[in-house]
């Protein structure tokens, strides 16, 4: 790409292109298998009814909430990840692995502890609505159990982000597909009985995300030190660490941490509007939460490759190439973000017409998918320049105030003002929040173009 740093971005490059789609073809097939099982998930919890549905929803914002706070600590740990790999580092993403699933652990076990051991006054916070007392066992029940999987997927996404860093992305692939395998296999047998297993429900579908979480980890170590990969590290290597390569990772893992879970807090607060709102308003954001799990795979391959590519061209010193993939990904973005609205549109009715919802809540939720898919390119492009972008170039404190802001300063009040207060339908109610997403996009375009979004975390050691 060196060589070619005088052509435009709209003029396709070879080397480019590949690298492009061997860095997210592997993330989006994971993506896309993950999006199924997701679907399938809650069809099979549907199936037990909408009260069940609208609970189990609920309690994954909790899920939700952990994950997207863990996704801070491997964003952050790729970011390091990415670049020492540039700069052909291997004892700096060791200590990196070591540092992260350290952070990983602790981040993870209060989520897990609440999860287990008060489940109900965790859920009475998402669910207020009355008349949902059905929803409000449903997504105790499931939350109570699921609480076990936490630690197990706080220590599967820094394994994961190592590998997917260091340009080793089928391994998490296949060890994505086996947990999802996992997954679907108990879901049949133990919500619905099946083979002479117990009838469990809900309980039965938070078990079978437990077995699912166990397999993926296991695939990731034991895959990973067989083919002697970079996660293939020694103890003594995880540990080795000195007193300044943890202050300056957590100068970075610090920001994405309160970045991310201020962010999730976010939308956990939509979901608590949401819930205000009723069983009917819960269930639609739930079907539109599947289809956009299924159309936004592309999207979130070409955020990983971009992140990856970026922080490998920083790392080894090529800032100009950094700016040119940029530039680029952000033009393959709004494309993907237009392609992303047309499936939607496609897929929308299909979906709807799989869950057991009364008629008012399957025309709500047509509503509100089309209101989705006229800003499908607006959210794209946010998870590009700031995950894709300004993190990966070590902006991460810029990167989070532009992310938090929007969130608690625009979007939190119009939702609960528009929604609880003026009893607004869903899809005006959802609309609202993609004003936040618009600031974003302008004042990240903003960053990108003055220059000053490049950070080499690496350089004295690279």
């Amino acid at each position: 790409m060196r060589k070619k740093l005088d052509r435009g971005i709209f003029v396709w490059d070879r080397e480019f292109t590949g690298a492009v789609v061997r860095l997210a073809l592997p993330v989006l097939l994971q993506a896309l298998v993950a999006s199924f099982m997701f679907i399938v998930d809650n069809l099979m919890i549907g199936q037990l009814g909408q009260s069940a549905l609208a609970g189990v929803t609920q309690a994954n914002r909790i899920t939700f909430f952990m994950q997207v706070t863990m996704f801070g600590v491997v964003s952050g740990a790729s970011v390091f990840t990415a670049q020492y790999w540039g700069a052909r580092d291997l004892p700096g993403i060791h200590k990196t692995l070591g540092l992260g699933m350290l952070t990983a652990g602790c981040v993870a076990l209060p989520f897990a502890l609440a999860a287990i051991f008060i489940p109900e006054q965790m859920m009475r916070v998402l669910i207020q609505s009355g008349g949902a007392d059905d929803a409000l066992a449903a997504g105790v029940e499931y939350l109570r159990v699921v609480g076990f999987a936490y630690l197990i997927q706080a220590m599967s996404m820094v394994q994961s982000a190592v590998l997917k860093s260091t340009e080793q992305v089928k391994l998490p692939m296949y060890g994505s597909f086996a947990a999802i395998l996992t997954n679907m296999t108990f879901n049949a047998l133990l919500i619905f009985g099946k083979l002479g297993f117990p009838r469990l429900g809900v309980t039965g579908g938070a078990i079978a995300t437990v077995m699912g979480c166990a397999v993926e980890l296991l695939l990731l170590v034991v895959g990973g030190y067989k083919m002697n990969f970079a996660n293939a590290a020694k103890l003594a290597d995880l540990v080795s660490g000195t007193r300044e390569d943890a202050r300056r990772f957590f100068r970075v893992v610090l920001p994405t941490m309160v970045n991310e879970a201020a962010w999730s807090l976010g939308m956990v607060m939509y979901s608590i509007a949401y819930g205000m709102m009723g069983e009917g308003t819960v269930a639609s954001i739930s079907i539109l939460n599947n289809i956009e799990q299924l159309v936004s795979i592309a999207l979130r391959g070409a955020t990983h490759a971009c992140a990856v590519m970026i922080g490998m061209a920083i790392g080894a010193g090529r800032n100009k190439e950094a700016e040119l993939i940029a530039r680029r990904m952000l033009v393959l973005g709004v494309g993907l973000g237009l392609l992303t609205g047309l499936v939607a549109m496609l897929v929308g009715p299909t979906v709807i017409a799989l869950f057991p919802v009364p008629p008012e809540t399957a025309a709500a939720t047509h509503t509100l998918i089309n209101t989705y898919v006229g800003f499908t390119w607006v959210q794209a492009l946010a998870s590009l320049l700031i995950v894709g972008i300004l993190r990966a170039g070590g902006d991460v404190k810029y990167a989070m105030i532009v992310d938090i802001l929007p969130v608690w300063l625009v979007g939190i009040p119009m939702v609960f003002l528009a929604g609880p207060g003026l009893s607004w339908p869903i899809h005006w109610v959802f609309l609202l929040t993609r004003i936040e997403e618009v600031i974003k996009d302008v004042i990240c375009i903003r960053r990108l173009r003055s220059g000053k979004w490049i950070h080499n975390l690496v350089a004295k050691e690279g």
